[in-house]
Formats: structure tokens, sequence, C-alpha cells
């Protein structure tokens, strides 16, 4: 953990979001568990997927040839954004991204 946040201070801002899509994390029971089974986890993934979509949808309002906004989704934070989506349980609220 103290090597990932050295690399955060370093400039390297997408090493969580790249940890959670190498780690299987069985052990917390898979990734739809580990993003929406207690109520903190679900308001802080639905808080990310929220702010992601917002700022998706401003790439798109001042990109016309949607290049910010494809690179956005390309991103660590982006493959994430689908990963979260991707093991959303029904009954959680849905936050739509712009395609």
């Amino acid at each position: 953990m103290d090597e990932f946040f050295r690399n955060s201070a370093g400039g390297d801002c997408e090493i969580f979001a790249r940890q959670f899509m190498t780690v299987d994390y069985l052990e917390e029971g898979g990734l739809a568990d580990l993003f929406y089974k207690t109520e903190i986890r679900r308001k802080h993934t639905q808080n990310f997927r929220r702010t992601f979509s917002r700022l998706l949808r401003l790439a798109a309002d001042c990109d016309v040839d949607g290049i910010i906004r494809n690179s956005l989704r390309q991103s660590a934070f982006g493959m994430l954004d689908r990963r979260m989506e991707m093991h959303q349980p029904a009954s959680t609220e849905s936050v739509s991204t712009p395609a």
C-alpha cells in the first residue's frame, strides 16, 4: 500500500484505478461485492460513477470530435467505471454514462 501512495504522490494518479482492474478480489466476494456490498461502498461507487459521468458530459460539450471523451473512456478511470457498471446489481441506483 505504501508503494501505491508513493506512486500516487509521484504523479501516477491512476494507480488505484489500475489496481482495481488487475486484482481479482475473490476474498471480497468479487468486484460486485467490493463495489456494492455495503452502504459505504455503494455510496463511494455511485459517487465515482456520477462524477465520471459528469466529466464525460463536459468533455462531450467542448470536444466536437470526441477525442477527449474517448481518451477518458480508455483511461484506467474509464475502464474502472465500466467495471463498476458491469458488476452493478439491479437493486442499486443506475448511473448513465454518455456513449
